[in-house]
């Protein structure tokens, strides 16, 4: 039942962030991963 209750939570998150996550998304394509000169690879 646990499992179910978590699941729904996750289910009612992403319906009602979806917008916003996909504006971060764009943003990330536009203008490029914030602060990534400073990563080492």
């Amino acid at each position: 039942m646990l499992a179910q209750v978590r699941a729904a939570r996750a289910r009612r998150w992403k319906a009602e962030n979806a917008e916003a996550v996909a504006d971060c998304h764009k943003w990330v394509k536009e203008n490029g991963m914030p602060l990534c000169r400073f990563r080492k690879v």
